[in-house]
């Protein structure tokens, strides 16, 4: 690596730190997986098994794989929001400087860099990163193992195939069904690009297979008792997150598409009126138009020589279309699920925007297509500007790019490429650099907030509750994991979770009764959600019903509001 390299390098990673860690304690948390993490920081049973709560009836929806790496952040920095979002930032910026050695290896340096810069301002990118979500965690793993794919091509060397498995398999843990959107394309590149012995392949398919696997075998091998219950299952058992409510479900749920960025359909990443096409729909069409154009413009029989090369254009094609078929049928579908396709998008606009500037300095129509390409894609993207002056900006960008490559183009011979790739690139960064700036002033995000209480609310709850709590093991039944979460946020206490998500109930009001004789919970924390439902005799509202029958509203007393629209607290006798 040059000097101008590893400069360029610096600067564009400097871009990706700032754009995910600027004013990110600002950026509201998940309550869900943060007390996750307090709860796994508390004992090595509650790490292993992704506990939501200290008492560890119950398990979040995922392994916790990535969470590991935000228990050990918040152990030796504190548990606060900074020290949560730190191995997300870092695995963001990882991406980036993974991705620009990866297409440096197969395009040369100047690629290399473009691609990095195209991933570090990426809207999408920008956006996962900076949220309390595993999507950044999981994307970092899917570059890592393409990456070892194409040094173990280039070395011959097994162990970095299979390690580029074990990547793969990790990311598998960390995301699930999710993750295998990718697997396809990793292994057209490790099919078409290793030059070793093909009994090898299956070594390295087999070490995915292991890794994927590993935290879903060595749970079931726990004993009954102490395997917690998985939220979001139908039964409780980590398979059948993996397999349904992770997997097939993501595809064929039938439940509201309330949370959706759009409906389904085969312009969905591209649909203006949406998030999406905002957030990767510029990148996206950026991506196919320099991608087919670049294409075009190839010298096709010194691409063959190189094997892997062509090998990485198979993978990228596969990649980006198996993500828009998955992704274009998904029944609910948020931002963050976009960001794996966020790198294989930036590298085939770095290698397309620098292989059509160098082919036209030897021939004119590389040259003029790459100024076409670059005002097409300025101008969808200037159609979802509402600001004029913004759309102003942008439009003149793109025709200023026009310009500047009909003249180079005209010049012929005595084009510098450069300049000219950097021209495409500014035109149609503009907007997409100028989104990621937006979500970085307004603190947004995409990980779920539900159940989260107002800190204000918060304290007082949690302050009446200790001072009361009278010895009971559990400080409270809730009703709602989510708002359960945002307690043990708080407070870090065993919490008696009533159901599940699906309004499925996980505690008969028998054990329910039996907590309360026994003295194990004395107060039960329930949400609006089945006041408003009960007359439809919901199976998952019955705990909920018989507290409101039996126990006593103290919801005034805990200095909280008492609403239909808020929590309510009950204080529950032993008779």
């Amino acid at each position: 690596m040059t000097r101008r390299s590893r400069l360029g390098l610096l600067a564009i990673a400097g871009v990706a730190l700032a754009l995910r860690l600027v004013a990110i304690d600002r950026v509201p948390p998940d309550p869900f997986y943060d007390a996750a993490v307090r709860t796994m920081g508390g004992s090595a049973h509650a790490f292993l098994v992704g506990a939501l709560e200290p008492g560890a009836r119950v398990a979040i929806d995922k392994p916790p794989v990535a969470l590991w790496l935000q228990v050990t952040s918040t152990k030796l920095l504190g548990f606060d929001r900074v020290s949560l979002q730190l191995p997300i930032v870092a695995a963001g910026v990882v991406a980036v400087v993974l991705l620009y050695d990866l297409v440096r290896r197969l395009a040369g340096p100047a690629s290399g860099l473009a691609a990095a810069l195209v991933l570090a301002t990426a809207p999408i990118a920008v956006l996962t990163d900076r949220s309390d979500t595993m999507d950044s965690v999981m994307s970092a793993l899917l570059v890592l193992s393409a990456w070892l794919i194409v040094r173990a091509a280039e070395t011959e060397r097994t162990s970095l195939l299979w390690a580029a498995g074990v990547a793969a398999g990790l990311a598998f843990e960390v995301k699930l069904g999710e993750a295998l959107i990718a697997v396809p394309a990793l292994a057209v590149l490790a099919v078409l690009a290793w030059p070793g012995p093909r009994r090898q392949l299956l070594v390295a398919g087999a070490a995915f297979v292991l890794a994927a696997l590993a935290w879903l075998v060595a749970i079931s091998l726990l004993p009954a008792p102490q395997r917690p219950y998985a939220l979001g299952s139908t039964n409780g058992s980590e398979w059948n997150i993996a397999v349904g409510y992770n997997g097939a479900g993501r595809l064929s749920s039938v439940k509201s598409l309330e949370g959706s960025l759009s409906h389904p359909g085969a312009m969905r990443l591209l649909d203006v009126k949406s998030q999406l096409g905002a957030r990767l729909g510029v990148t996206l069409l950026t991506a196919l138009t320099f991608g087919l154009l670049a294409l075009a413009s190839t010298d096709w029989r010194a691409l063959r020589r190189n094997r892997t090369a062509v090998a990485a254009v198979a993978a990228l094609a596969v990649w980006l279309l198996c993500g828009l078929v998955v992704f274009s049928a998904m029944q609910r579908l948020h931002a963050r699920y976009l960001v794996q396709l966020a790198a294989p998008a930036a590298a085939a606009v770095g290698v397309g925007a620098v292989a059509l500037a160098r082919a036209g300095t030897q021939r004119r129509w590389p040259a003029l297509a790459c100024a076409v390409g670059t005002a097409a894609v300025a101008w969808f993207a200037a159609t979802l500007v509402h600001d004029r002056a913004a759309l102003r900006v942008v439009v003149a960008l793109a025709f200023a790019a026009l310009a500047f490559a009909l003249a180079l183009g005209v010049a012929r011979g005595h084009v510098a490429w450069p300049l000219l790739a950097g021209a495409a690139l500014a035109a149609v960064l503009a907007f997409p650099v100028a989104l990621s700036l937006d979500i970085v002033r307004t603190a947004q995000n995409d990980a779920g907030q539900a159940g989260q209480i107002a800190p204000a609310i918060q304290r007082r709850l949690s302050a009446y509750l200790i001072a009361h709590q009278g010895g009971a093991r559990d400080e409270a039944a809730v009703e709602n994991p989510f708002t359960a979460a945002a307690v043990v946020v708080h407070d870090n206490r065993p919490i008696l979770v009533l159901d599940n998500p699906s309004n499925r109930p996980l505690v008969p009001v028998a054990a329910l009764r039996a907590a309360v004789r026994n003295g194990q919970v004395r107060y039960a924390l329930l949400g609006p959600d089945c006041r408003e439902l009960t007359h439809r005799g919901l199976p998952g509202c019955a705990d909920s019903r018989w507290v409101r029958a039996h126990g006593v509203d103290v919801t005034a007393a805990a200095g909280l509001r008492p609403s239909a629209h808020h929590t309510a607290l009950y204080r529950l006798s032993k008779r």
